[in-house]
């Protein structure tokens, strides 16, 4: 029998805009948010939503433009800082300032946004790691380049990333 507290939907608010969002967990539990990739939306974080909802207040909101969120008709609406300061707003209306934050493709873009806008700290301590492994001047087999990006992706907090390295060093390796 799966434990997993359910997932529900909503919307809340973004920058000047409705975002639509998946839940899952209870709020006043640390927050995490993970950002989908493109043409992808929160779905693609389901089985993730239900894993971490269980420690977390876990949430994957459609990012701007994509499935029931609202839909701006300008182009440079879509910027990365734009789509990132919706999550810090939606953050915040869900009463949260800090929060872990989960990013596939496009939506490791925003992360990035995000961390550079708002902890450049903690990208500069952690960004030299993850490229001295990946586009280091010795130039390591790509295998061992994604193994070690699985040790950099554990040291930064990223489970998922660490996942996505596993697999490619495992396909690498047949």
């Amino acid at each position: 029998m799966d434990t997993a507290p359910p997932i529900t939907l909503h919307h809340g608010p973004g920058e000047g805009l409705s975002l639509h969002y998946a839940a899952c967990g209870e709020r006043g539990k640390p927050l995490m948010v993970f950002l989908h990739g493109f043409p992808e939306f929160w779905w693609a974080w389901e089985p993730y939503l239900r894993e971490f909802g269980r420690d977390h207040f876990a949430i994957a909101p459609d990012t701007r433009g994509i499935n029931l969120s609202d839909k701006p008709a300008e182009l440079r609406d879509y910027r990365a800082p734009r789509v990132a300061q919706d999550i810090v707003a939606l953050a915040e209306s869900l009463g949260y300032r800090d929060f872990l934050l989960v990013g596939h493709d496009w939506g490791a873009s925003i992360a990035y946004s995000l961390v550079l806008a708002h902890d450049p700290e903690a990208l500069a301590e952690r960004s030299p790691l993850y490229n001295g492994i990946m586009f280091g001047a010795k130039g390591l087999p790509r295998a061992d380049r994604e193994l070690g990006a699985v040790a950099a992706s554990q040291i930064n907090g990223c489970a998922y990333c660490a996942s996505v390295h596993a697999k490619r060093f495992t396909d690498l390796t047949k």
